[in-house]
């Protein structure tokens, strides 16, 4: 191996080993990115698109006494209304 001036670097000498490196990048770099872009594709979690509301899981159907306790007032009424036409459940 041979520095910018033509003089030989041992490859044993931390100057060596970054020249051994720059060199190994430059012939390796578009190789790594095409390995960069498949393993990104197969392994990467995909995000959900802009405006899109996530999946909250399943909705509850029965509500009890600390649900009602911890509530905010306008979710409250909202609350007590579902359960006394039915639509809820209400656990002691």
């Amino acid at each position: 191996m041979k520095d910018e001036n033509g003089n030989k670097i041992s490859a044993t000498t931390s100057q060596g080993r970054r020249e051994y490196q720059r060199l190994y990048y430059q012939l390796h770099a578009e190789k790594a990115k095409a390995y960069q872009k498949a393993y990104n594709r197969t392994h990467k979690k995909k995000g959900a698109p802009r405006g899109v509301e996530p999946w909250r899981g399943v909705k509850k159907t029965c509500f009890n006494v600390s649900d009602l306790a911890h509530a905010p007032t306008p979710k409250f009424l909202r609350k007590v209304e579902a359960i006394l036409s039915g639509r809820i459940g209400f656990t002691v």
